[in-house]
């Protein structure tokens, strides 16, 4: 059992230092989590980066050889659904590039 007085200072001060507690802890965490969120944030955007060169490189490469090859490559735009929505925008729902030899 605490010995000596407990007044309403004492208990504010108390309560004080225990949420300082819980608030200091609080922002330990989310700074540990926003530089985890930063590391994977930049793997994520360097990867991305690299896997959309490979494909890039591989089109480009696909389309060099099919030239090349002589034979007759067309680009055909495919699948492009769209409507004119309620505010004048026009939504596309989807679409797509096809390379046909």
């Amino acid at each position: 059992m605490p010995t000596g007085r407990v007044d309403a200072q004492w208990v504010a001060a108390a309560r004080d230092a225990a949420l300082r507690g819980l608030i200091d802890e609080q922002i330990g965490d989310q700074a540990a989590r926003r530089t985890g969120s930063l590391g994977a944030a930049h793997w994520l955007a360097t990867w991305g980066e690299r896997l959309f060169a490979a494909v890039l490189v591989i089109v480009l490469v696909k389309l060099g050889l099919l030239w090349g090859s002589g034979q007759s490559v067309r680009l055909v735009a495919h699948g492009a659904r769209h409507k004119q929505s309620d505010t004048g925008r026009l939504d596309i729902h989807s679409a797509g590039i096809a390379i046909l030899p």
